[in-house]
């Protein structure tokens, strides 16, 4: 469906690739940082707990983004994606720049 909906922003297809390419690598060192970050923070004894909430919370919460981003997205937020996008190049950039000073001070 994302796709689909670049197709329709983007004329040039190379852009397209590129920037599909560029979300799927901030949304992967996303991932890796955030559950780096639970893994090395929480207690051995209370990590499967932690991950079971996280996912819960996520199933629980994705009915109410595919109302939001399917149904009222077209009123809400015209660019969303490009939000999202953004928002996760900065989370992640932030985890890059915060992995890079701990290991400076180890």
């Amino acid at each position: 469906m994302g796709i689909s909906l670049l197709l329709i922003q983007f004329k040039t297809l190379i852009i397209l690739y590129i920037s599909t390419f560029l979300f799927g690598l901030f949304l992967g060192q996303f991932n890796v940082s955030f559950f780096s970050y639970v893994q090395k923070n929480v207690d051995s004894e209370y990590q499967g707990r932690v991950f079971s909430v996280i996912f819960t919370l996520v199933s629980i919460l994705m009915p109410l983004g595919n109302l939001v981003f399917g149904f009222l997205g077209k009123y809400v937020i015209q660019y969303g994606f490009y939000i999202i996008g953004f928002g996760i190049i900065l989370i992640s950039l932030y985890f890059i720049v915060k992995n890079n000073v701990s290991l400076e001070y180890k």
